[in-house]
Parts: structure tokens; sequence; C-alpha cells
């Protein structure tokens, strides 16, 4: 999947993996189509092709929440100074301090409050929680991808098109239909022919390649700094 020239191997390194599995769940749903195709194999080739979304989104989850710490590693090795860090940023800097406040009140409260603006304009350099992402530990919708965006400043489109768009749709609620046993795995995997999965699992890649380009470029022009 990464054809480019390795200019930040941590974050190159993550795709890595995910580009693998996509290249076994391919393989699965090739061997589907072949070898369980008729009669009563016919539902186990269907329960495989559901179980496919379920594998995907989990893959999908995981690359993301490496590309996002592997990027907040490379802005954390530049040693910037949080005074000269976009302030975007500081919804992840300053999040345990964003989450102590709903259990403060009175005038400590307030001093709290003070310290999280005033750190803003601080020389002590940028140092990242790689615990502390936009996520929600909910399967990745373009909701995410959205306040993903908003929250670090990328500056490249957060979709390549609609269509890759609507395919994080499909996967998050066809999945979450079968992990939440909403429905017959088996109904679900004949919904779709191996070609169309294979089309989806094509449209969900280019979200984590945009994502992937995302990140490469936002370090390679710094754009993790104030304007």
């Amino acid at each position: 999947m990464v054809e480019a020239a390795m200019n930040f191997p941590q974050i190159d390194a993550t795709v890595l993996p995910f580009s693998s599995q996509l290249d076994a769940i391919r393989q699965d749903l090739y061997y589907c189509d072949v070898n369980f195709a008729r009669g009563r194999m016919r539902d186990i080739g269907r329960g495989m092709r559901a179980a496919a979304y379920v594998y995907l989104a989990a893959a999908l989850e995981r690359v993301v929440a490496d590309l996002l710490t592997a990027t907040l590693d490379e802005v954390t090795a530049t040693s910037v100074e949080l005074k000269k860090v976009r302030l975007s940023l500081f919804s992840l800097i300053q999040a345990p301090h964003f989450d102590s406040l709903q259990q403060i009140r009175g005038l400590k409260m307030w001093t709290r409050r003070s310290q999280v603006f005033i750190s803003t304009d601080a020389e002590t350099p940028c140092i990242f929680d790689a615990a502390l992402l936009p996520l929600d530990g909910r399967t990745i919708r373009p909701e995410h991808i959205d306040v993903i965006w908003e929250v670090f400043g990328f500056s490249t489109p957060a979709f390549p098109s609609i269509v890759s768009r609507l395919a994080l749709t499909e996967l998050a609620d066809t999945r979450n239909s079968i992990a939440h046993g909403e429905d017959i795995p088996a109904r679900i995997g004949g919904q779709k022919s191996v070609s169309e999965m294979l089309s989806l699992i094509d449209r969900i890649e280019t979200v984590v390649i945009s994502i992937w380009t995302a990140a490469t470029h936002y370090i390679a022009n710094k754009e993790y700094l104030r304007a």
C-alpha cells in the first residue's frame, strides 16, 4: 500500500501490518468464493464473508490509532515548545485537565481553568500522551475522521471521495449488526458478493491512505505549529 519513500519510518510502519491484513482478508474471500459456493457449504461461505466485516473494522481501528500515535510521537520528537504548537492540539495536551474540571468546583475550578490557557504560552517542550487520542473506542465512522482532522488540523482532504465516506459508514453499520447479534451473520454475508466486498475493502484502504498522506504531509510541512 505504501509506495512513496519512507520519509517518516514510524508513520509508514503503521500501515504495513494493515496492508498485510487486507491481503489476508482478500485471500480468505477468494478462497470462500471458490470453495464454499454450493449446497450446504454456501452458508459457511456467507459466514466467512460476514466475519470479514468484523476483521476489516478491527484492522481499521488499530491502524487509525497507530497512525495518530506515530504522528504525535513525531511531533514530540521535535521538542517544539508549547507556545508554538497549534491551538487545536491543546485539546489532546490538556485532556487530563479538561477531564478533571468536571469534578472540581469553587475557586479551585477557576485556577485549573486558567492553567489550561496559561500553558498555551509556555516555553516547555510539547509532550503527547499516546493513550490520549481523539477517538471514543467505537467502530470508526466518518464522524471520527472529521474530528481527527479538526483536532490535528490536517490540511489535505479527509476523504478522497464521497464513495469512500459512504464505505466507512457501510462497514461500521454492518460490523455492528454482526458483532451485536442484530442479524444472522450468514444472512448478512449473503447480501454482498465477494467482488462487492473486495470493492469495499479497496475503498476502506483509500481512507487509510488518506490519513497516512495527511500525517506525512502534516509532519513534513510542520503543520503542527501555530500559524
